[in-house]
Order: structure tokens, then C-alpha cells, then sequence
């Protein structure tokens, strides 16, 4: 459970609606890097923030030690780049 910010709904529904979109903003996240090494935008959502609930879960599953650092990633204005073009 994510907070209502919509991003987690506009994600989705690009995965399942329009996938070349979200491969666009998979290569405007990744910028730079190189398979093994690209992100999912979904999971670098899942890894910044927090669940809802009121147990307030943490991602389990951390991104490897030789992955890019998800926190240096800015998945907001990668959807407003995403947006402008």
C-alpha cells in the first residue's frame, strides 16, 4: 500500500496501457547506465518510499550492492520529462 500520489496508479497503468512509454521513462531514469545495471521506475518508487500501512513497511528486497544508487534517482521529474516531450 502506497501513498495516493498517483504516480504509483500512472506507473501501472503505463505497464499495462502503453509499455513503450514506460520504456521511454526507463531510458530517461537510466540515463547513462547499462543492462544489468537499469532500474525498473516501479521499483525505484517501491525502494524510496514507504508503505502506507500502519506497519509502515520498508522494501524488502534492496537493489544489489553494484546496482546505481535508486536514491540518486529522481523518478518525479523523470515523469515531467516524460511529460514534456
Amino acid at each position: 500500500m502506497y501513498a495516493d500520489d498517483g504516480v504509483v496508479g500512472r506507473l501501472v497503468d503505463m505497464i499495462e496501457n502503453n509499455v513503450l512509454k514506460y520504456d521511454e521513462l526507463t531510458d530517461i531514469v537510466n540515463l547513462g547506465e547499462v543492462a544489468p545495471t537499469r532500474l525498473d521506475p516501479l521499483e525505484i518508487y517501491a525502494w524510496q518510499k514507504k508503505c502506507s500501512c500502519k506497519v509502515g513497511h520498508w522494501a524488502y528486497i534492496q537493489a544489489p550492492d553494484w546496482f546505481p544508487d535508486p536514491w540518486k534517482m529522481d523518478l518525479e521529474a523523470a515523469l515531467k520529462i516524460l511529460d514534456d516531450r
